[in-house]
């Protein structure tokens, strides 16, 4: 059985058609084994199905398996049961068994083509076995396969099941047609000729159900030409074993036959070591290569790294000499650059100084600032408390002034009640003046109320002036409190400006004091290396 073909090409495979590596292009259940394959000619394949279509045609294909199936059981029902016989039924579990056994043991053939020897048991199914029964081995074997080793699903069962159904009843058939007998003796050409073209139809059945999943998959129909010959020529190598596997069921008996079986599977384990024994030694003499090729590089870079050492030798040689005859000049510059350097080291130290009295200075400018800002901020609340006052004033003015128009207001009701006592006060009188004697009395009275009323009247236009002159003085009293309360609010607004432009100053202060700080750390570190 073919499991895969060259790993850059779309994969032939006697029990799996549709590789691995093209499943994927349709979202189908990869199978995590390294026996897979894909087409380096078309590496991103367009389906031309969707997966359920696929899927679809796989069901079809398994159900077309089974229509022959019952074709074949109708045409033939005693050879079908014949596989209640002691010797057939022996025949076909040991084919069964071995042929699943060699499906776990692929081997690998260059180039890059991976078989397994249960291809040579189908074959030998298709001589010994009627038709239902020589299709029901690779059907047993590959279902086993799908569902328990790779487990693609059901539909790929179903199809890889179909195909080999259809393929070895119609290669039995075949067989049968073109006079195939057991094989009894000697092969002659009587035999061969049914044998091979059991063989071509086998061969087309499972080619004919890989090219067509293929073309759905997107590869084209002929996209597994170029495998087709290599691993048909394979399968026809496996054709010799089979015959003699078929004849050991016919010339020596159902337990030779059954050795041969597991022969058969022997072989396939030992294949299997051996080819996956020489993949590793392959990988192993791949990587030695791979580290001499790089030992190779790095002694070729080490060769490259002391020839430039050598010449940076060389170079460095050149500048001793010129350094040697150089000496004298650089030891009298040197004295030179020493003395700099204490000059140097002198006016550090007076830097220092400075920047320590400049530090110090601005020390105590911050601390006048600080006493300079506690001023402003007491003399801004001294002034706050003083506008507070001053609008109690402007308040309480304004409330006088109020309550002096009421008064004018009462001033006037009196002095109507008194002109109103004036005119009674002359009623009566001349009221008595009518009456004569006995209003005599009665006019006094009158004269007297008049009076009263004329000093009453006199003494409201004197209250009236008064009222007059204290609402003139509320006036003037109240727009000078306004205009103090303005001048206040400036003064405020001064006053905050001022302790603002005070906390400004005072950064400014302590940002000397800091610069002068680093200055005095700067020139002190400055000494010190001018020192060493």
């Amino acid at each position: 059985m073919t499991l895969a073909t060259n790993r850059t090409g779309p994969a032939d495979s006697a029990i799996n058609p549709i590789e691995i590596e093209l499943e994927k292009g349709v979202s189908l259940t990869p199978i995590p084994t390294p026996v897979v394959a894909a087409q380096a000619e078309l590496t991103k394949p367009i389906p031309k199905a969707s997966p359920g279509q696929i899927a679809l045609i796989y069901y079809g294909i398994g159900l077309v398996a089974v229509l022959v199936l019952v074709v074949f059981i109708s045409a033939n029902l005693e050879s079908t049961r014949s596989i209640l016989e002691p010797a057939r039924l022996s025949a076909f579990i040991s084919l069964c068994l071995a042929s699943t056994i060699c499906n776990y043991f692929p081997f690998k053939i260059p180039p890059n083509l991976y078989m397994a020897l249960s291809v040579l048991l189908y074959l030998t199914a298709i001589l010994v076995l009627p038709p239902v029964q020589a299709a029901l081995v690779p059907a047993v074997a590959s279902l086993v396969w799908e569902l328990f080793v790779v487990k693609r699903g059901s539909a790929f069962a179903s199809r890889t099941v179909g195909m080999y159904v259809v393929g070895a009843a119609m290669a039995r058939y075949t067989y049968e047609l073109l006079g195939g007998k057991p094989l009894v003796g000697d092969l002659n050409i009587s035999n061969l000729l049914p044998v091979l073209g059991a063989f071509v139809v086998f061969r087309f059945f499972n080619e004919l159900v890989i090219g067509l999943s293929q073309y759905l998959l997107g590869y084209g129909p002929w996209a597994f030409r170029h495998h087709l010959l290599p691993v048909t020529g394979i399968y026809l190598g496996f054709v010799p074993g089979a015959l003699i596997v078929a004849t050991l069921q016919f010339n020596s008996g159902a337990v030779a036959f059954t050795i041969g079986c597991g022969l058969v599977a022997v072989t396939g384990f030992i294949l299997n070591r051996a080819t996956t024994a020489r993949e590793k030694e392959s990988e192993q003499l791949t990587l030695v290569r791979q580290l001499n090729e790089q030992l190779a590089r790095q002694n070729e870079q080490q060769l490259r790294l002391g020839n430039r050492i050598n010449l940076t030798i060389d170079s460095f040689l050149g500048i001793v000499r010129d350094y040697a005859e150089t000496s004298h000049e650089q030891e009298a510059a040197v004295v030179e650059i020493t003395s700099t350097i204490e000059e140097l080291s002198r006016t550090a130290s007076q830097i220092a100084a400075a920047a320590d009295n400049v530090a110090g200075a601005a020390e105590s400018a911050m601390d006048a600032a600080d006493s300079g800002q506690q001023a402003v901020t007491a003399t801004i609340e001294a002034m706050t408390e003083v506008r507070n006052k001053v609008r109690e004033i402007a308040t309480k003015i304004t409330d006088l002034n109020d309550k002096s128009e009421r008064i004018g207001e009462i001033v006037a009701v009196i002095n109507g009640i008194a002109g109103e006592i004036r005119l009674l006060a002359l009623n009566a009188t001349i009221e008595a003046s009518g009456a004569g004697q006995f209003g005599r009395r009665f006019s006094i009275v009158a004269n007297e109320v008049n009076q009263l009323a004329d000093r009453s009247r006199e003494a409201l236009q004197q209250i009236k002036g008064i009222i007059n002159e204290i609402q003139a003085a509320t006036l003037s009293s109240r727009r000078v409190t306004e205009e103090g309360l303005q001048r206040m609010e400036r003064s405020v607004e001064m006053a905050s400006r001022s302790g603002q432009a005070n906390r400004d100053i005072i950064g400014v202060v302590q940002k000397t004091a800091q610069a002068a700080a680093a200055i005095s750390l700067a020139t002190q570190q400055q000494r010190s290396a001018s020192e060493q």
